[in-house]
């Protein structure tokens, strides 16, 4: 009979009673810490720890029984190692006013100069500006979200 150590470290879509050698050795404990899930199970055999928990998996959720220890998420490779934490901005990171700029600066030019008489012209003009505005806005946000 193969112990813990010889088994998968996760079953996807399975529950511990769907699993008939390993139900018969695990015995249902209680009291985990508050990180893990509510109940967890004991090897009576060699005490491997194993819990049993529903996991967001794209638009469904299946149930996972794996180790303690292992990533329950069925989605990521159990051989890949954890992924890097964020980065933290070197200094503060850019105040998102910086991109209203290109669009306050394209309304002033827009209403200070450009045709007088044409109503058809003026709106021409605002238009361009109010564009031209948006663009740089974009271009702004695109900038401060790139990775330093």
């Amino acid at each position: 009979m193969a112990c813990c150590a010889d088994r998968p470290n996760r079953y996807i879509s399975k529950e511990v009673f769907e699993i008939p050698d390993l139900a018969l050795r695990l015995e249902k404990i209680e009291g985990r810490p508050p990180d893990h899930p509510n109940f967890g199970f004991r090897c009576r055999e060699c005490g491997q720890i194993w819990f049993e928990e529903w996991v967001g998996v794209m638009h469904a959720s299946t149930t996972v029984v794996y180790k303690e220890g292992v990533d329950p998420d069925p989605m990521r490779d159990p051989g890949a190692p954890p992924p890097p934490p964020a980065k933290p901005w070197g200094k503060s990171p850019p105040s998102r006013l910086w991109r209203f700029l290109p669009l306050t600066v394209a309304i002033v030019v827009a209403m200070a100069m450009g045709p007088e008489e044409d109503r058809r012209a003026i709106g021409d003009w605002r238009t361009l500006w109010l564009l031209v505005g948006l663009a740089g806005s974009v271009l702004v946000t695109v900038a401060q979200e790139r990775e330093p």
